[in-house]
């Protein structure tokens, strides 16, 4: 049975923090100048991308001016990625929680091939709730492959981790376009954070989300190009948006600064769920994750 995680509320750094940042809202500097900026980058990210696909599909550039399409395609959905949906999922994007679903699945299913219904699990709660604890973030659940938290049991392969991890980062994308919702809605969890099986809606969301996805993605390239340039253009895209995203997020995790911790090592002591030090929860020891 999982120990259940719980935190300590209060303390006086998230205090301050809450109150100046409801005194700065308050005070309208960012009403105009802050939906200018969220929206000016939301429309360049999409002309881009707009631009780019159909560079690709329907102008059936040469050689040259087909890779720099595809460059700025992958360039556009990065921005997209970390412009848009994130803000969209997180619920930052819109006053209402349904237009943030709606662009945030807009966004995440169709334009980047990943669930945004598991994407907000995955992120929202067991990424910010619970970063860098040992079963419950799974962004730092990588064994056996590597070893990112002194907690996990070391092995003697992990001594060169630092060389092939860099294949494991081109991957991911790949793994999130496959098998990765899959793999987390079979489980029905995310490391120890329950994942309920969509249903409705989100199951009409989930599956036909990725095949818009594989439609403008796959299908409607391999109508304009031999399947090898496709697999070649969608393979080498994906690998490279791979690396820069899984340096990106991993910034949060594997830096001289950052702090892990364990389930064992929380139960010995209650201890506030943001401070100035630490964003480590403590961990009680009934029941198991809701």
């Amino acid at each position: 049975m999982n120990q259940k995680v719980s935190f300590d509320n209060g303390g006086a750094f998230i205090v301050d923090t809450r109150r100046e940042v409801e005194a700065y809202l308050r005070s309208g500097r960012t009403r105009l100048g802050g939906r200018l900026h969220l929206y000016a980058k939301s429309v360049a990210a999409f002309t881009l991308w707009a631009g780019c696909w159909a560079t690709i599909v329907l102008g059936r550039p040469g050689v040259a001016a087909g890779i720099a399409a595809l460059v700025g395609l992958l360039a556009a959905m990065i921005l997209i990625g970390f412009c848009v949906q994130h803000d969209a999922n997180h619920g930052a994007y819109f006053a209402t929680r349904r237009r943030n679903h709606l662009l945030g699945w807009l966004t995440t299913d169709v334009l980047l091939g990943f669930s945004s219904y598991v994407w907000r699990v995955k992120h929202n709660v067991a990424h910010h709730t619970y970063t860098n604890v040992d079963g419950w973030d799974d962004d730092v659940a990588q064994t056996p492959f590597a070893r990112f938290m002194p907690s996990q049991p070391p092995k003697p392969w992990y001594r060169l981790q630092h060389v092939y991890v860099w294949l494991l980062y081109g991957v991911m994308v790949l793994r999130a376009h496959s098998i990765a919702d899959l793999i987390a809605l079979i489980r029905g969890r995310i490391g120890h954070v329950s994942l309920h099986r969509p249903r409705g809606w989100d199951l009409v969301g989930l599956v036909g989300g990725k095949a818009m996805f594989l439609g403008w993605a796959i299908v409607a390239p391999l109508l304009v190009y031999p399947w090898w340039i496709v697999l070649a253009g969608y393979t080498s895209s994906a690998m490279l948006g791979s690396l820069v995203i899984a340096t990106t997020f991993q910034l949060a995790h594997c830096v001289e600064e950052a702090d892990f911790t364990s389930p064992a090592e929380l139960a010995a002591s209650r201890r506030l769920w943001r401070s100035t030090r630490s964003r480590r929860p403590s961990i009680s020891a009934r029941g198991t994750a809701s």
